[in-house]
């Protein structure tokens, strides 16, 4: 696997503190969005996976919060908005440090999406 690419043992991915339990929901959650976002990328798993572990290290959360986070977002559009590609861009823009209170979220996905500050 890629060293660009964050294998999963790695501390990024399941956390030094996680038990069995969490570590494969986890998992499930980073496994999900990436064939979400090949499926609709069109696209082979080790891209979209690449492409996640980037929007995660803007961020600066660990892979499966970005993937928990995109998919959470995404769900919430789903119905609302047909599954395209720009709807995807809006969940992968919604990744944002758990810890920022919502208003400075919104600044930080305004940031990611424009290269600037709001």
């Amino acid at each position: 696997m890629s060293s660009s690419v964050t294998s999963w043992q790695s501390p990024e991915r399941r956390g030094a503190r996680d038990g069995p339990r969490s570590i494969v929901i986890g998992e499930v959650a980073i496994e999900r969005a990436k064939s979400v976002v090949a499926v609709v990328r069109g696209i082979d798993e080790r891209t979209a996976e690449k492409m996640l572990l980037d929007v995660a290290n803007e961020a600066g959360v660990p892979l499966r919060t970005a993937s928990d986070q995109f998919l959470t977002s995404l769900q919430s559009r789903i119905g609302r908005e047909d599954l395209t590609s720009d709807t995807l861009d809006r969940a992968l823009e919604a990744v944002a440090p758990a810890q920022l209170p919502h208003h400075d979220r919104l600044r930080h996905v305004q940031r990611s999406s424009t290269g600037r500050a709001a």
